[in-house]
């Protein structure tokens, strides 16, 4: 029966840039220290000159921030400038695109393993984060998986904070040139926010690094505007029957922060009663941990990797 579901947070990327000397240098809570280009014209553009508005808001703010770095995407948000705010959008989807190039979850990967250990009953994996690590992983033991669907045979993988491998309908919107040709690229010409397509495009790995029309990601510290949308709706709708036979939920890597909480506990209260939550995470959320006792359901705090009989 596939019964395990899984949720994780950026700290199991965090993890696999930890335990892996060669990622060391791409810090998935820091993108804008990646020098990176993406595929536009015959050499590329470079992300700096693609997203100017963005980039020199980092270069003047960032030093300013304490702390949590990402604080930078909640003041975006707030200061009502469209234009930085869709820059800061399209920047995920390129950034993470591109980290997806230069990083690959080995099978020794101990997350890699437990997937592995579990292949025939992981049933939904909902990744809040903008790379395919734990996506990439499950391949290990999956022939393929559905995204933002359901398969009858094999994983879902639901992100409901978007992706780099997430664009809007093909046909959904049409940009062209007097000419017949495409009219979109960097530095944005058209700004598209908000686009409630009824399809999504799944990306290939091969055209991830290039400009596309919209992004979907949610901001960092900004609460899910997507999650009424046709290519989210129906999941959030339908997820407690969904879940119905979930015996085993495992939180890995999520710091369970202010803006993801209804999503986080939604999750959880879909779940059936009788469901192990196990919540992995070296330095756990308290409140996390009372949420789900409250919930009624049995929680468990694992540092690292649970110990889960077959």
């Amino acid at each position: 029966m596939r019964d395990v579901l899984l949720v994780v947070g950026n700290g199991i990327s965090i993890d696999l840039r930890c335990e892996f000397p060669q990622f060391h240098a791409l810090n998935s809570s820091a993108p804008w220290e990646w020098d990176f280009m993406i595929l536009q014209g015959a050499n590329g553009i470079h992300w700096r000159d693609a997203f100017p508005e963005f980039s020199a808001y980092c270069d003047k703010n960032l030093e300013s921030i304490k702390g949590d770095k990402f604080e930078i995407f909640r003041n975006i948000r707030l200061s009502g400038n469209t234009l930085l705010r869709l820059e800061a959008r399209h920047f995920l989807a390129l950034a993470f695109a591109f980290y997806d190039t230069q990083v690959n979850p080995p099978r020794s990967w101990k997350w890699s393993q437990l997937i592995e250990k579990f292949r025939g009953r992981i049933f939904e994996l909902v990744s809040f984060n903008y790379d395919t690590n734990v996506e990439r992983a499950l391949l290990h033991s999956h022939s393929l998986y559905a995204l933002n669907g359901v398969h009858p045979e094999h994983p879902s993988v639901f992100k409901p904070h978007g992706c780099n491998q997430i664009e809007g309908a093909e046909n959904g919107i049409v940009l062209q040139d007097e000419n017949g040709n495409p009219h979109f690229g960097y530095p944005l010409r058209a700004l598209l926010e908000g686009n409630d397509f009824n399809s999504f495009q799944r990306l290939t790995y091969s055209r991830t690094m290039m400009p596309r029309k919209e992004s979907y990601c949610i901001l960092p510290h900004e609460e899910n505007v997507f999650s009424h949308f046709q290519m989210q709706s129906a999941l959030w709708e339908g997820i407690a029957e969904r879940y119905s036979n979930v015996r085993r939920c495992l939180i890995i890597g999520h710091s369970y922060g202010a803006a993801d909480k209804p999503e986080i506990d939604r999750i959880i209260n879909s779940l059936p009663l009788e469901a192990v939550v196990h919540v992995c995470n070296p330095y756990p959320s308290a409140e996390l941990i009372q949420f789900v006792r409250s919930s009624g359901r049995e929680c468990i705090v694992d540092s690292g990797v649970p110990e889960i009989a077959p």
